[in-house]
């Protein structure tokens, strides 16, 4: 058995392409030294998606870590719906940011929870039939729980990214469409059973326009749209090389235009990943990274259904969180994503019969053909 999956290969490369050219930024980072060597470390848990490929050598090992995960985030879940409804948990911290927010902040817990519905609804034809009603109530208990309990706007943005491809997927070819609509009517219906809901999508809206005003920026939309403006006139000053890994504490105050007066930038970030690759490492680091995430894509497709959407959602959720936050680079949620992806790419890849990736392109006159076990595998997800 490889060490590494053969599909896994190409994304690994361009991962480690891109850490490569993180590391020699060092050689002319505009950062001071102690900051460029935090980032890097911290760029470097992306590497943690290849080492659990590694690891993960069965498919019982990647079941087992999968099963470990949802179990504790279903726990997590359960205690946030309780304490949204008024439950007294004293045994949590009582500085939490949201009543329902468990550990974490509500970014956190809700762009986790919008995973957990990704993996538990594609993930029923996996498990035995009677446990499919059970994967299914708590796929709709954490879509619920992040539009209606956690104020996380991020979140809630991952979650109706999440009901959009379920909805796509399980949608006949001649309405999918139509199926476009799913999460318009998830956000209205939202918007009518949560006040909350409605108030922070509105909230998020006059922070914007309020942005446009000259002036101190202290709101959440408005920093997020001063810190995009600093970096794009960052990234336009060094468009070919960017200004190394960890710049972003320098490159911050000199471009905000003494606006910001609540966070300093340093040791912060833009709050926008594929912006602050481009600070760090120009056009060519936001390119490595986005072909990175189309790899994990490709890789996706070519695996047994219920794996494979999974890990397409939950990328669904990672590049939708990446446009409102530095997703990938966070200690926390960055984290999670890491290992999320790396057990799915190991349950998928580690599946018997898991399709692999043709080595070369097949002539014309070839029929087409599938690969070994995946016309098995899809009559039997679409017979579920």
């Amino acid at each position: 058995r490889p060490l590494l999956p053969p599909d896994a290969r190409p994304s690994t490369v361009v991962l480690l392409g891109l850490l490569f050219a993180a590391a020699l930024s060092l050689a002319y980072t505009a950062a001071p030294t102690h900051e460029a060597l935090t980032s890097l470390v911290k760029h470097g848990k992306l590497l943690v998606v290849p080492a659990c490929l590694m690891l993960l050598q069965t498919l019982g090992q990647a079941r087992t870590a999968l099963a470990i995960h949802l179990s504790v985030q279903s726990a997590v879940l359960l205690m946030s719906i309780a304490l949204g409804l008024g439950w007294e948990a004293p045994f949590l911290r009582a500085d939490r940011n949201a009543v329902a927010t468990v550990f974490s902040s509500y970014l956190d817990q809700s762009i986790m929870t919008a995973g957990l519905a990704a993996m538990a609804w594609h993930l029923r034809p996996t498990v035995a039939p009677c446990w499919r009603p059970l994967l299914a109530l708590l796929a709709v208990a954490a879509v619920a729980n992040v539009l209606l309990q956690l104020p996380g706007r991020t979140g809630q943005v991952a979650a109706m990214a999440v009901v959009a491809l379920a909805v796509f997927w399980g949608t006949p070819v001649r309405w999918r469409l139509a199926s476009v609509a799913a999460p318009l009517a998830l956000a209205a219906s939202a918007a009518l059973l949560s006040p909350q809901f409605g108030q922070r999508m509105a909230q998020g809206w006059a922070e914007a326009v309020s942005h446009q005003q000259q002036g101190p920026v202290q709101t959440s939309s408005g920093m997020r749209l001063l810190m995009w403006e600093s970096a794009a006139r960052s990234i336009a000053q060094q468009p070919l090389t960017g200004h190394g890994v960890g710049a972003w504490s320098v490159e911050y105050p000199r471009h905000n235009q003494g606006r910001d007066q609540q966070y300093s930038g340093r040791g912060g970030n833009p709050h926008q990943e594929f912006l602050h690759w481009g600070v760090s490492l120009g056009l060519p680091g936001m390119a490595l990274l986005l072909t990175w995430l189309l790899l994990l894509a490709r890789t996706a497709t070519a695996m047994q259904p219920p794996y494979g959407r999974a890990t397409l959602s939950l990328l669904a959720v990672l590049t939708s969180s990446a446009l409102f936050n530095s997703i990938l680079f966070d200690d926390l949620i960055g984290d999670y994503f890491c290992v999320m992806l790396g057990v799915l790419l190991a349950c998928g890849t580690r599946a018997p019969g898991a399709s692999t990736l043709p080595a070369s392109a097949p002539s014309a006159a070839d029929p087409p053909r599938s690969p070994p076990g995946r016309a098995s595998a899809s009559r039997a997800y679409s017979a579920s």
